[in-house]
């Protein structure tokens, strides 16, 4: 492992309570712990996919005092000094900001992966090369990079990135990268089908990648509570 790869962290984002998922999934015991594909976990399979590309050491978890014993039974591994026990689940960027001041007081220009809990991913090495690809760009171009998936059908419980199709430039296009044009909430059965047939939408993963430095910058900038 490269001096720069040892500089890569993950955040897992594991404090939702999935109520989509209700009434399997509690409060005490959300989705992402449960083994509802196989023997693992939603929470194990994300951890087990994650370190092999970052050192188990450099992964966090961001969960709430209900779920953080959960969490440390799961992933007999992990840290209990990796575990950021919030007192409520919060929104996904006070979540951020908080694993941003936490790494950025360690290695300012570090990588960080942002990840959800609870997703299932057949195609595990396709995965792992594709963030490969987005750490790639984030570092060298100090971008905010967001991982989108190929949509099959016109889905309205997820959100969508809008992407340039062409890409004139021969670094993005290299590492399959587009520029994004912007984000769309969870759209009606219409609009789905316009954004799956245009072919220039993805649904939004959730998972993103960026330097520490600058996401810590954006959300300075963004962020009113963030600096206080």
């Amino acid at each position: 492992m490269t001096e720069r790869e040892m500089k890569i962290y993950a955040i897992i984002m594991a404090g939702g309570v999935g109520s989509r998922f209700w009434p399997k999934s509690r409060e005490s015991m959300p989705k992402q712990f449960q083994a509802v594909f196989g023997e693992k976990t939603l929470f194990q399979r994300t951890w087990q996919r994650i370190t092999k590309l970052v050192r188990p050491q450099n992964v966090y978890v961001i969960t709430n005092q209900i779920q953080k014993g959960v969490a440390l039974s799961q992933i007999p591994e992990l840290s209990e000094s990796n575990v950021i026990a919030e007192p409520f689940g919060r929104n996904t960027a006070p979540c951020i900001a908080t694993a941003a001041s936490v790494i950025s007081s360690k290695s300012e220009d570090s990588v960080m992966i942002v990840l959800p809990s609870d997703h299932l991913i057949s195609q595990e090495d396709n995965y792992i090369e594709q963030l490969r690809n987005a750490v790639q760009v984030a570092d060298k171009r100090k971008s905010l990079v967001t991982l989108g998936i190929r949509p099959t059908h016109p889905e309205t419980g997820f959100g969508y990135i809008h992407f340039e199709k062409e890409v004139e430039d021969i670094e993005l296009r290299n590492y399959g990268a587009r520029k994004v044009i912007g984000f769309k909430e969870k759209p009606d059965p219409e609009t789905a089908a316009k954004f799956v047939e245009s072919g220039e939408y993805l649904w939004n993963s959730g998972m993103f990648v960026w330097r520490t430095d600058v996401i810590v910058r954006e959300l300075e900038k963004n962020l009113v509570h963030f600096s206080d």
